[in-house]
């Protein structure tokens, strides 16, 4: 397995939305904080390193750690929105694509995607700084197909700590 696989990630958004509402300018560093499916991550981080001039592209490291593991795996990822919609596409180090849709965001505080081809499987993506009460009400906007199985992630002090 490539211990440094690229992923790319493209958002699609309202052209025009107010600055303080656009994911990417935002989501500076966060974490997965709940899935609706068991991957045995107990944790994933997402810190940027790069933001474009216009906000359609940033470059993330991506720090993940298994439950069964204390060590953090490093990896990097591209996001790049497009204009007019809330479709994402993941393309993965392998070519796989998945598409994926944002289902709720309350910028600043977190986003909530859902699996276009399995609309079982829902991510929250929170922000460091998200408290847990925002996490909570954020938490509620969980598609209702998504919240039969829910996992909740290890947070982001929690998850460096091992």
């Amino acid at each position: 397995m490539n211990d440094n696989p690229v992923h790319s990630i493209l958002l699609s958004w309202d052209p025009f939305p107010p600055p303080e509402q656009k994911f990417l300018e935002t989501f500076k560093d966060g974490y997965v904080a709940l899935t609706s499916f068991y991957n045995n991550d107990a944790c994933t981080l997402l810190n940027r390193t790069t933001l474009s001039n216009d906000n359609t592209m940033a470059e993330y490291v991506v720090m993940a750690r298994k439950r069964d593991q204390t060590n953090l795996t490093t990896y990097n990822v591209s996001f790049k929105a497009e204009a007019c919609s809330s479709k994402v596409d993941i393309t993965y180090a392998d070519n796989n694509v998945m598409h994926i849709t944002l289902a709720y965001a309350q910028y600043g505080k977190c986003a909530v995607f859902q699996d276009d081809s399995n609309l079982d499987e829902c991510v929250l993506y929170a922000y460091t700084d998200t408290t847990d009460d925002e996490f909570n009400a954020c938490s509620e906007h969980f598609p209702s197909n998504c919240d039969k199985e829910l996992w909740r992630s290890l947070g982001p002090q929690q998850c460096k700590d091992g």
